[in-house]
């Protein structure tokens, strides 16, 4: 190889890696105007908006929820959940796992490439459509292999199975009889496991995204958040639908499952914030907690907070201890409470409790 092909191998890899050092996704906004937002808040710049940006909308310029192309959600899904692993490994002295694949992304307007590769170093490639599924029929050793206008033949599939996001392919690239599951290639942290959300997108069509989330049972029953727990205890406040059964305090409502008389209390709004506040994003401390959007999807006193290089993810606030969290919560139950009844813990001013102990009407103490 000349000097001249070096070199120009050498300024094509400077320049890929700082793409992606730089390649932090920012989102867009919507192609149409979108309508005036709930409490939206007005801006001229994206600085104005924290991790919304700045968009024209029905009623000015204001901060809205940004919007990514079918493969920026992918990627972002697939990146946060790498991290999570590769904190989780390195916490427990595991050596280094697989990295997902993460798709590559257009530059110029964000959509799936052509020509996709798996991470490894001998890799695989083939062809795409414009929702980032395998085309039969197209995979070959190398990028520069692949023929993405004339598809390999494939024996004859005459599967009658109805799938929705079409055929898992063999070795060959060629369909199975088997539906296509994304999640299958995709290793979630700790206890959770992978299921398939639709993602609003910029452009249709809008592939579904892998993402990691707890499995279904009674404490985690909820869509979002946990059900709320009686003070001390770790068993769930029952409450019901029917007359003479209990309600829910303010900011959470009751949900009962087919054939069950009670249920759980769960939060009624994503806005619902826990108690404590987040610490500062660093950039030394980068064992990233569990990915999340938001304070319900955190398990027990932790938050959603921004991790820098982590993202959004759960960890341990400051400025919260079991004491305020109790007390958070027992606040919320008491406000259904006739005056002067129930308990709701007092705390000092470091977040302990209190040695003494007494009711609300002060008649009982301990």
């Amino acid at each position: 190889m000349s000097m001249l092909s070096v070199r120009a191998v050498l300024l094509c890899a400077c320049a890929l890696l700082l793409h992606h050092a730089n390649g932090e996704l920012r989102g867009r906004c919507p192609s149409e105007e979108a309508s005036c937002p709930p409490r939206a808040s007005p801006c001229s710049a994206d600085d104005e908006c924290g991790e919304k940006i700045c968009c024209n909308t029905s009623c000015g310029r204001a901060c809205v929820d940004p919007l990514y192309t079918g493969c920026e959600n992918v990627k972002l899904s697939t990146e946060r959940i790498s991290r999570a692993l590769a904190a989780e490994n390195s916490r427990g002295g595991r050596g280094m796992l697989p990295s997902l694949r993460t798709p590559r992304c257009r530059t110029t307007d964000g959509e799936f490439e052509e020509i996709q590769c798996d991470n490894e170093i001998v890799s695989s490639c083939w062809c795409v459509d414009a929702a980032g599924f395998e085309v039969p029929g197209t995979r070959a050793p190398a990028a520069g292999l692949v023929n993405c206008t004339r598809a390999a033949p494939c024996a004859a599939h005459t599967c009658r199975m109805l799938c929705p996001l079409g055929f898992e392919l063999d070795s060959r690239g060629c369909p199975l009889c088997k539906c296509r599951d994304p999640c299958t290639s995709v290793t979630c942290p700790g206890q959770l496991s992978c299921q398939l959300e639709e993602a609003p997108c910029l452009r249709p069509p809008c592939p579904p995204v892998p993402t990691c989330k707890r499995g279904r049972s009674l404490q985690n029953i909820c869509p979002v958040g946990e059900p709320l727990l009686i003070s001390e205890t770790s068993r769930p406040f029952l409450c019901g639908t029917d007359p003479g059964k209990p309600n829910c305090p303010p900011l959470y409502r009751c949900l009962v499952e087919s054939g069950n008389d009670y249920g759980v209390c769960c939060p009624a709004s994503l806005e619902l914030q826990k108690a404590g506040t987040c610490p500062a994003p660093t950039t030394t401390d980068l064992e990233c907690g569990t990915p999340c959007a938001h304070d319900l999807e955190c398990p027990s006193m932790q938050k959603c907070c921004d991790g820098g290089e982590c993202g959004r993810h759960c960890t341990l606030p400051h400025n919260v201890t079991m004491c305020t969290q109790q007390k958070m919560l027992a606040e919320l139950l008491v406000v259904s409470e006739k005056e002067g009844k129930g308990y709701v813990p007092q705390c000092k001013d470091d977040g302990s409790f209190e040695s003494k102990q007494c009711s609300r009407n002060g008649l009982v103490c301990w």
